[in-house]
């Protein structure tokens, strides 16, 4: 016999209606949503509900297990930090980085021809480097790794915070003003030149008020080791300085021309062991500097047996000693009116200093 369609039709229907009745008793539909915003948040809430879970950004796993470190928060947003520390018998070089501590740090004043350094203490500056995407101090430039060395605890700490993406900048600055608010100096190697005036920059463009600015000094290394450390040198680059008066020279070192080129690779995709080499680079840099004011003051201490060995330094310095300390300016042109290739010089420098001896 031949089926009969309105027989198998109402079967369908039944089934249907059967369906709709458990739908209903296991989830009762929604209120209907008031107007048009009620509307959009119900089919957000159903698109976000039927959404997968987002999926781990392996590039930044990729970037941890390279580079090791915390994800810091501050006011400003996240950033990633990555710490080191080294203790005052870590020689940098030849150089204890524990020396400094020692050596008499008033003559500092000395190296930067200002008296507001007489009572510079290391102990309470914060030594700084940036690495950026390019040498303009503009808005289009990204300061995407800021390193801060400061003694604490007996040892020196190093921190340094990595932009992982470009938007964690506000974090990292924030991080660096709270470290900079606790120092009374900055030391840097160029830095009142290109990282300070860059700095001041990228926080004026967030909003944020610059830390550097309530210190009571800025102590740039670079001129002061082209007078009393450049004779004989091609060049007064901080690897040149190194390689004569440190006795360091870094291997698998990444040129600084190179630094930019490896940050643009990683924001493109690149392997972030890229990095590695940056971040050491930036992590050398800053204890070179410590370094480098342990061999600059003992050339200040010891200026009048500069004479023979470096008469130009041992002249800068006895120079800026006229006004800050002009017996020890004194000693020194004593000596090098002694000396031929110095002794016009060290007599001139004697001639001076009794013009503005005060009159008895």
């Amino acid at each position: 016999m031949a089926p009969d369609p309105q027989a198998a039709l109402a079967r369908i229907q039944a089934r249907v209606q059967a369906l709709a009745a458990a739908d209903a008793q296991a989830a009762p539909p929604p209120p209907p949503a008031a107007g048009v915003a009620g509307r959009l948040a119900q089919l957000r809430a159903s698109v976000v509900g039927a959404a997968p879970p987002p999926a781990p950004d392996l590039r930044l796993d990729a970037l941890a297990a390279c580079l090791p470190g915390v994800a810091a928060d501050t006011p400003q947003g996240r950033c990633w930090r990555i710490d080191g520390w080294w203790s005052g018998a870590h020689r940098h070089g030849d150089v204890p980085l524990g020396d400094l501590l020692g050596r008499p740090l008033a003559l500092t004043a000395l190296l930067a021809r200002d008296a507001v350094f007489a009572d510079f203490d290391p102990r309470r500056a914060v030594f700084f480097d940036l690495e950026t995407t390019g040498l303009a101090v503009g808005q289009g430039t990204l300061p995407f790794l800021v390193g801060a060395l400061h003694f604490a605890g007996g040892a020196w700490v190093l921190e340094q915070w990595l932009l992982r993406t470009p938007d964690e900048e506000p974090g990292a600055l924030a991080a660096l003003a709270e470290r900079v608010a606790e120092a009374d100096w900055a030391v840097s190697f160029n830095g009142r030149t290109y990282d300070a005036p860059l700095l001041a920059v990228r926080y004026r463009a967030h909003g944020l008020p610059d830390p550097f600015v309530h210190l009571r000094g800025h102590l740039d290394l670079l001129p002061i080791s082209r007078r009393l450390l450049g004779d004989g040198l091609p060049n007064r680059k901080l690897t040149t300085l190194e390689a004569a008066h440190l006795g360091l020279r870094r291997h698998g070192d990444v040129p600084g021309a190179g630094v930019p080129a490896r940050y643009t690779a990683w924001l493109q995709g690149g392997d972030p062991r890229a990095l590695v080499d940056v971040v050491h680079h930036n992590r050398d840099d800053i204890l070179s500097m410590v370094a480098l004011l342990d061999v600059l003051l003992q050339r200040a201490d010891g200026a009048d047996s500069l004479v023979l060995r470096c008469p130009q330094a041992a002249l800068a310095l006895a120079r800026a000693a006229e006004t800050l300390d002009p017996p020890r300016a004194e000693q020194i042109y004593a000596v090098a009116a002694q000396v031929p290739q110095t002794a016009r010089a060290g007599r001139l420098g004697l001639a001076r200093l009794a013009r503005h001896a005060p009159k008895c």
